[in-house]
């Protein structure tokens, strides 16, 4: 039987999700896929989720060339090692974070990015099993 806060928490989370794919999304071609004549920068993707049965790179992780931010790598690198990834890695690096002072982690690696990283650090500590 499903209570009335797990209902609750269902839809938090449904909505947290609406929020994320309105920010914006590249939808990742499947390897069997071809179209168009260039490249498509979701190719070179940090790090996807699957939504809706695609494959998607949230496009905060772009720089406006179209290159993958390479300041978000270590971060990355270092939350997916201690297990965090898919929906939780886009949520905490597009949310504010009180390791941070309230600043988002990807927006906070463009100009410290080693504050970030010893916050990516804390948060994969704190969301270890």
């Amino acid at each position: 039987m499903e209570t009335a806060a797990s209902s609750t928490q269902a839809r938090r989370l449904a909505d947290h999700r609406t929020r994320l794919l309105t920010d914006g999304a590249l939808n990742v071609p499947d390897s069997g896929e071809r179209g168009g004549s260039g490249r498509s920068p979701a190719g070179t993707a940090l790090f996807t989720v699957r939504h809706a049965m695609q494959t998607l790179a949230p496009a905060f992780q772009f720089a406006a060339d179209g290159s993958p931010r390479q300041e978000l790598r270590p971060l990355i690198s270092t939350l997916t090692a201690g297990g965090v990834d898919g929906w939780q890695l886009w949520s905490w690096l597009t949310s504010e974070s009180s390791f941070l002072s309230g600043g988002a982690p990807h927006e906070v690696a463009r100009t410290q990015p080693e504050r970030a990283l010893r916050a990516a650090e804390r948060f994969a500590a704190a969301s270890a099993p």
